[in-house]
């Protein structure tokens, strides 16, 4: 895990995650990747907390990783 970027900042705009990593990298994620967000109305959606390689949605029973991102895995 150490050898992966970690978050520096995550913005969830109305289709999609953006995250921006530690080493300059921008990475997309469409909220269909998730059907937790995907289902989720705008203010649960950005009711999350970061830490260096992941991302809460308490709420919604969700976490990305910064792994999942870096192999464009869809989330089940």
């Amino acid at each position: 895990l150490r050898d992966l970027p970690s978050f520096e900042r995550v913005v969830v705009e109305e289709t999609y995650v953006r995250f921006s990593l530690n080493d300059g990298r921008i990475v997309l994620m469409p909220l269909d990747w998730s059907t937790p967000l995907a289902n989720a109305t705008p203010e649960q959606r950005q009711a999350f907390k970061v830490s260096p390689w992941n991302v809460f949605w308490d709420d919604l029973d969700e976490i990305i990783g910064v792994e999942h991102l870096l192999y464009g895995q869809r989330l089940w």
